[in-house]
């Protein structure tokens, strides 16, 4: 990313070239905050040569829009290009970020108490999202061009709300645009994250804002379309060993479900896991 400065009377544009991605938006959010610090309250960025923003480069905007807007001053968007525009539309902030419209009131979450079930190692907390609702997994893609000497085009994936995968893909324009960062993604719950192979690695992520709805570039994955039955949580009990072990969220799974077959997509923090992660795209060498 390339970031221009020009001071116009108490206005201080910034003109902003490149991909305003999870990288780059630190960058981007460094500088901001260096020139507020400078005493600069009345900030414009020109997003004229920026095609692409994910929500982390989005949640910057936002950021700095409510910060400016709290002591008296103002960022605004200027010369949007196409995609940019076209993304900021999408998740209903044109008004709010090109115009300094006022936004929309957020809407009202409503909020169903779960139920509770204590077992030997943790207490869980079953809430009935969809009651009946199934889930249809299918495969995109072919992992078996990985062994034939890598892939040359890639499929489009949408990820609304009723929508999880896990696979490999990008976030970008095309093949061309995507060859050099494809990784590993996951998507769930209208959001998506992936981690880029180009050296950055820094993981870059989408989340559904009004009608923006997170969209991959996919080499494979296993994507699953429907309503998740049942949310569980759980908390593991303080006596030891403290531990949940895995087997037993799968049987919680069963038994709160009355099924003897479950989807499953678990988000959880872990201690001493250990992993490995893709370093190198797999079309790295064929730009298509």
């Amino acid at each position: 990313m390339e970031i221009q400065k020009q001071k116009s009377g108490d206005v201080l544009e910034f003109k902003i070239q490149g991909r305003l991605d999870a990288y780059w938006s630190d960058h981007l959010t460094n500088s901001i905050e260096e020139s507020i610090r400078q005493g600069s309250h009345k900030i414009q960025l020109n997003l004229a040569k920026v095609d692409y923003l994910s929500s982390a480069g989005i949640r910057v905007l936002l950021k700095f829009y409510k910060q400016l807007s709290a002591i008296k001053g103002s960022l605004v968007v200027t010369q949007p290009s196409e995609g940019a525009r076209s993304i900021l539309a999408m998740a209903g902030l044109a008004d709010v970020l090109i115009s300094s419209a006022p936004s929309s009131a957020a809407q009202e979450v409503k909020v169903v108490e779960p139920k509770r079930l204590e077992k030997q190692n943790a207490i869980y907390y079953v809430h009935d999202v969809a009651p009946g609702a199934t889930l249809k997994c299918s495969v995109v893609g072919d992992p078996k061009k990985l062994e034939a000497g890598g892939f040359t085009d890639c499929q489009n994936v949408a990820f609304p709300e009723s929508t999880f995968g896990i696979g490999l893909g990008a976030f970008g324009s095309d093949f061309a645009d995507c060859h050099e960062r494809f990784g590993e993604f996951l998507a769930l719950g209208g959001a998506a994250a992936y981690l880029p192979t180009d050296g950055t690695n820094v993981p870059d992520f989408m989340v559904s804002e009004g009608a923006l709805v997170p969209e991959m570039k996919v080499l494979y994955a296993l994507s699953g379309k429907g309503q998740f039955a049942q949310l569980l949580r759980f908390d593991a009990k303080p006596e030891p060993p403290g531990l949940v072990p895995f087997a037993d969220l799968v049987e919680m799974a069963l038994e709160t479900s009355g099924s003897n077959l479950v989807g499953i997509a678990m988000v959880a923090e872990s201690a001493g896991l250990v992993g490995a992660a893709l370093r190198r795209s797999p079309a790295k060498n064929t730009s298509g």
